[in-house]
């Protein structure tokens, strides 16, 4: 058990009081998750109640050597506060670091907020704080998460808000025998240092002290009434009431603007959009602008570390990525990392340079959290030029550099396993390996030697294909390993390593899965029967009674072959609407087993009760009949179907061609890309030359309708026709898959 750092005894009129504590084995556990190094480089440190405090702060982790030294960001804050004020931290993580803080991972420190022992423990710590505190202390609220975690503690029922003494975010609290006023939705007070006293966060803090001040002086006169709050803030900030009022009517725009209520309250994951100053006139333009472009891409903005408390400044380089990436790619672009660096030349021109290399989409798949800190050093920038060009395409460079890649890219242990895995698998495998599952464990001996196995038996394509993240977070459990040679053994190497994806792996160790896959191996009659069956979303629904009931019934429908051909992703997530159910029902008796089975897809699924498709399906069964519609009705052709440009070529195409040429011309590779100009000019070429049958026939072959678009591979097309014609070009493109052209 871990005691506090001193206990402290106070003595009241008549009593005394010891104010002890002692932590859990079980929360020592769970706060020591948050170390990213050695536990020896770090100190547990509780801080002990402090007698007679004006100022709690409600904190988030001590600073470093706490045991013997004042942290910086302390001396800040009494460098402002008014003479005679004293101050006592309480952390949510109670862990202090022997060097530098970032040894500690504020990312897991955040995620304990839903942690209700770890809220527990620290409502306890807060409670003898209260105990020891003058008789209505005024607290700090310190940062989101610590915010996240007051929030928690009033969901439980340890706090309960009284009453709103100021619209700047200050209320009286109660937490048990106790009461306090709280300043809630202001930043972290190291939040200005970290940054490097940036001037907006900096004017932040001073704002923040100046509150602080204000309502001590409140608490201190015991008149802590909504009235006296007013004066006591007008009078600490320097502000006049008619200030304070404009501020209420900027914060009752904001919410206005962003949640359609004039409420001036903010959610939880927005209340630092408390301090966005819309009572400035820029301030207020720069909002409107934003959101006229659409509330999401705003809330990208306001979201994305301090733009929100100087709008302006940042106004034009926004609107520059905007204008480059597109509202969507956009909000995906808008993140922590980015919007602290988006104002640093260096780093604006290394994103000119990666957003030259990789153009927009990979762009902004690629500039995540994880590289835009990371993106100025110079031997990280070696190390991505070097992966760069050994993976020889934009595209598996950004599939790679994912967030656990990127934070290990430095280690050298860890860089000689990359080399070790790109030598084993190619380029095209490695990327595909090298999942945030994998990366994280890479370094682990056990985890390394399972690999070793797994690539032996099942060769460098299919161990690929196996090693999903929810495989790999479970690689070293001895129960699973055990399963995982059952399933090997029983349906080889090949279905094995379609079988196993994440929604299995997540579920393989549950007894009742277990058993229902039982009873579906042996009703399928065959291996791979089974592993067609055992997609995603048939695991993540299989112990549902009625989607079990319901799976009764379309088996004894359609028979095992037919069944599982039909139950695909689209129609599990779907098959307990009823009005879905009705909708097969109705096609089923169109068609007949056979053809329904070939009609319902994924595309299909998707949009089945959507009125217009209905309609648009009604208008095509009749204009082809049964047989034709089925074939005719692919996954391209469903996602496009109310599109109108896409129509009108439908239209066109049912003239010149007649029903059955097409059916026959209108795969996949057609209907995606029959509204391109350059595709549709090449269609019109080779009608002209084919003819409506051969036309229909050649362009329905999908391998060639893909290398068509190509201008050398039409050269040796043409050449072709004139060498064979189109009936003998239809019978060995066929045979080919449309390509081996050269050897004729």
């Amino acid at each position: 058990m871990t005691m506090l750092s001193k206990p402290v005894t106070e003595e009241g009129a008549g009593d005394k009081r010891l104010f002890t504590y002692a932590m859990s084995e079980t929360v020592l556990k769970k706060q020591k998750r948050c170390v990213r190094g050695a536990e020896e480089d770090v100190t547990i440190y509780i801080s002990a109640p402090v007698a007679d405090v004006q100022l709690i702060n409600f904190a988030l982790y001590p600073g470093p050597r706490a045991q013997t030294e004042t942290a910086r960001t302390e001396k800040e804050m009494r460098k402002l506060l008014n003479a005679g004020v004293e101050m006592a931290w309480v952390d949510l993580c109670c862990i202090s670091a022997n060097v530098r803080n970032d040894i500690i991972d504020q990312g897991v420190i955040a995620s304990w907020v839903v942690d209700d022992e770890i809220i527990h423990d620290f409502y306890h710590r807060f409670s003898l704080q209260l105990a020891a505190a003058a008789s209505i202390p005024f607290v700090y609220i310190a940062g989101r998460t610590c915010q996240a975690a007051f929030e928690r503690m009033i969901t439980l029922g340890f706090i309960s808000r009284m009453e709103e003494l100021s619209s700047l975010g200050v209320t009286l609290c109660e937490a048990g025998d106790f009461c306090f006023a709280a300043i809630e939705g202001r930043p972290h007070p190291s939040h200005h240092l970290v940054t490097g006293r940036e001037v907006s966060v900096t004017g932040i803090f001073e704002e923040t002290i100046a509150m602080i001040n204000g309502v001590v002086s409140c608490c201190a006169s015991g008149d802590l009434s909504p009235g006296n709050t007013s004066r006591c803030l007008i009078a600490a900030m320097s502000i006049d009431e008619e200030e304070l009022a404009v501020r209420m009517r900027g914060r009752e725009y904001r919410t206005h603007l962003l949640y359609s209520s004039s409420s001036g309250r903010f959610p939880l994951r927005d209340i630092h959009l408390r301090n966005v100053k819309a009572h400035l006139p820029e301030v207020r333009a720069t909002l409107s602008k934003w959101a006229e472009r659409g509330i999401n891409t705003l809330m990208s903005i306001l979201r994305s570390g301090n733009i929100y408390l100087d709008l302006p400044a940042y106004n034009s380089t926004l609107d520059v990525w905007f204008e480059r990436l597109g509202a969507a790619r956009f909000v995906t672009f808008m993140c922590n990392g980015i919007a602290a660096r988006l104002l640093n030349p260096l780093f604006a021109a290394r994103l000119e340079i990666w957003f030259e290399r990789l153009g927009a989409a990979r762009f902004v798949t690629f500039m995540c959290d994880s590289i835009a800190p990371r993106l100025l050093d110079p031997l990280f920038a070696a190390r991505l030029e070097i992966w760069f060009e050994r993976l020889g395409a934009a595209a598996r460079f950004v599939t790679f550099m994912c967030d656990s890649i990127a934070a290990r890219l430095l280690d050298p242990l860890f860089a000689a396993c990359l080399d070790i895995w790109i030598e084993r698998l190619g380029a095209a495998r490695f990327v595909t390996f090298m999942c945030g599952g994998v990366a994280a464990r890479l370094l682990d001996p056990l985890f390394s030697a399972c690999l070793d196995v797994w690539f032996e038996r099942l060769g460098a394509a299919r161990f690929v294909t196996f090693m999903c993240g929810g495989v790999a977070a479970r690689l070293l459990d001895p129960l699973f390993a055990a399963s995982l040679d059952i399933w090997f053994e029983r349906l080889g190497a090949a279905r094995f390593v379609t079988f196993m994806c994440n929604g299995i792996a997540a579920r393989l160790l549950d007894p009742l899965f277990a058993a229902s896959l039982e009873i579906w191996f042996e009703r399928l009659g065959a291996a791979a029967r089974f592993v067609t069956f055992m997609c995603d979303s048939i695991a993540a629904r299989l112990l549902d009674p009625l989607f079990a009931a319901s799976l009764d019934i379309w088996f004894e429908r359609l028979g095992a072959a037919r069944f599982v051909t039909f139950m695909c992703n689209g129609i599990a997530a779907r098959l307990l609407d009823p009005l879905f159910t009705a909708s097969l029902d109705i096609w089923f008796e169109r068609l007949g087993a056979a053809r329904f089975v070939t009609f319902m897809c994924g595309g299909i699924a998707a949009r089945l009760l959507d009125p217009l498709f209905a309609a648009s399906l009604d208008i095509w069964f009749e204009r082809l009949g049964a047989a034709r519609f089925v074939t005719f009705m692919c996954g391209g052709i469903a996602a496009r179907l109310l599109d109108p440009l896409f129509a009108a070529c439908l239209e066109i195409w049912f003239e010149r061609l007649g029903a059955a040429c097409s059916v026959t011309l209108m795969c996949n590779g057609v209907a995606a890309r029959m509204l391109k100009p350059t595709f549709q000019a090449i269609t019109s070429r080779w009608f002209n030359a084919l003819g409506a049958q051969n036309f229909a026939r050649i362009f329905g072959i999908g391998g060639f309708t893909k290398r068509i678009v190509n201008a050398s591979f039409e050269r040796r097309a043409v050449k072709v026709l004139h060498t064979l014609g189109g009936d003998a070009m239809y019978t060995f493109l066929r045979a080919n898959d449309g390509r081996k052209m050269d050897n004729i």
